[in-house]
């Protein structure tokens, strides 16, 4: 949500996303390495977790928040329409 802040120290990788329109210039996005040792949500993905409910513009309760490293990628997948409470 918030692109060249990492959060907990976490690692980023900047990427080129082709623009739909040849007219119009690639833009920069930036994901947010999601490292599974410090996260079971991650772990649990990596692992093959197939039925994920979380996704663009959903409302997620997430509980026992503790650091915040998974509820803040948690965050950056709902996006700015969703909401993290």
């Amino acid at each position: 949500m918030a692109p060249g802040e990492s959060v907990y120290g976490e690692k980023r990788i900047s990427v080129d996303e082709p623009s739909k329109d040849e007219n119009t210039p690639a833009t920069k996005v930036e994901y947010r390495v999601w490292n599974p040792f410090r996260s079971k949500l991650a772990a649990g993905i990596m692992g093959g977790l197939d039925e994920l409910f979380i996704a663009p513009g959903k409302k997620v309760l997430y509980l026992g928040a503790a650091s915040g490293t998974s509820v803040s990628h948690v965050s950056d997948v709902v996006g700015p329409e969703g909401i993290v409470c």
